[in-house]
């Protein structure tokens, strides 16, 4: 399957494998497929009757399978999907997907997971280094680190904006998994994610392997999330086939996605999982602080489905600034970071 760079077409990669370890395509793009797979309409229909782990892996074997075996792919979900992904019913026409069941309250919980699944199964078939370079917050450090907490090997790296680190979630950070290393931007979020994506989409620092990243950026990351939007279509029509709804009523006028502004991957992974076969009428991209009213935008007889990614539910854990690594908000900088964190020195800058 042919991967192909948002910023440039002419950016390619002939497997997922490249794109998944390449992080980002270079020149600050993401990698997604040039023709996504179309899912068979046997399987759209057997959705209401599946598990999520079926689901995930007939969605992740679509893409995965000319790269892994049918073995590997299956290790992979079920180390994944877990706990299940509930559906509930808010009012008969709105339903609400929440993805804050996880081991750490959060939706990322997911893809971290699958991203350390996939490194995991590409270093048991050859001797490969991996470093991970990721812009987080609170919930999505402690989920990163937690998916990562058993895999030494791998060189973690947790990149703060200037105040999102203090010492109590740094002790914190350790004790889920002592390889991390942690260390704080002179920047806010916004220009934290930029040096990121740069970093990773420029060549890695020698010494680095292949280095790449748990950001949304990451084609891993955004068919976690085609996978989300499955699992809904699943759940919905179960509920409503118990409900007693039939043929056309089963879906009302068509089925209507509600996505937080926040969150453009989850609205790149809702056009992937149309173009994969499910019948999605539209989305809708609003205020986060707003979904909870959103069944006011829903046109006569639609049934509308949130995404939910929130609450975090990852508690605060201090106020105190971390007395951890702060470094200048340059990329060449971040690489230095890099490198010594690395070669077990990032105490030294």
């Amino acid at each position: 399957m042919q991967f192909i760079s948002t910023h440039d077409p002419k950016v390619t990669t002939d497997t997922f494998k490249a794109a998944f370890l390449a992080g980002g395509a270079p020149g600050g793009g993401v990698f997604l497929p040039e023709s996504p797979p179309t899912l068979p309409m046997a399987f759209i229909n057997n959705l209401p009757g599946m598990t999520l782990g079926e689901i995930a892996y007939g969605v992740a074997s679509s893409v995965l399978a000319e790269e892994l075996s049918a073995d590997s792919i299956k290790k992979l979900v079920d180390s994944t999907f877990i706990p299940d992904i509930p559906l509930v019913d808010v009012s008969g026409t709105t339903y609400r997907l929440e993805l804050f069941h996880g081991p750490t309250r959060t939706h990322k919980d997911f893809g971290a997971r699958f991203i350390a699944g996939l490194i995991r199964l590409y270093m048991q078939k050859e001797d490969i280094k991996v470093t991970m370079a990721t812009s987080v917050s609170e919930s999505t450090a402690v989920s990163v680190a937690s998916a990562f907490a058993d895999m030494p090997s791998v060189d973690n790296l947790l990149v703060f904006n200037h105040g999102a680190l203090n010492d109590v979630l740094l002790r914190k950070l350790k004790d889920i998994s002592p390889h991390v290393h942690t260390v704080e931007l002179l920047c806010d979020r916004k220009r934290c994610d930029s040096l990121i994506r740069e970093l990773v989409c420029s060549e890695s620092p020698d010494g680095c392997g292949y280095l790449t990243t748990a950001n949304a950026m990451n084609p891993a990351v955004l068919l976690v999330r085609v996978i989300f939007f499955f699992q809904a279509y699943a759940r919905l029509l179960q509920t409503r086939l118990e409900y007693g709804h039939t043929g056309d009523s089963v879906l009302g006028s068509g089925l209507v996605f509600v996505i937080p502004d926040s969150n453009p991957a989850m609205a790149t992974a809702a056009q992937l999982a149309l173009q994969m076969g499910l019948p999605i009428k539209r989305t809708i991209i609003m205020p986060e602080q707003k979904i909870a009213r959103y069944g006011r935008y829903l046109e006569d007889g639609e049934i509308g489905v949130a995404i939910a990614t929130f609450p975090t539910r990852t508690p605060a854990v201090g106020t105190l600034p971390s007395q951890g690594i702060r470094i200048s908000a340059t990329l060449p900088a971040l690489k230095k970071f890099v490198l010594s964190a690395v070669c077990n020195k990032a105490s030294a800058l």
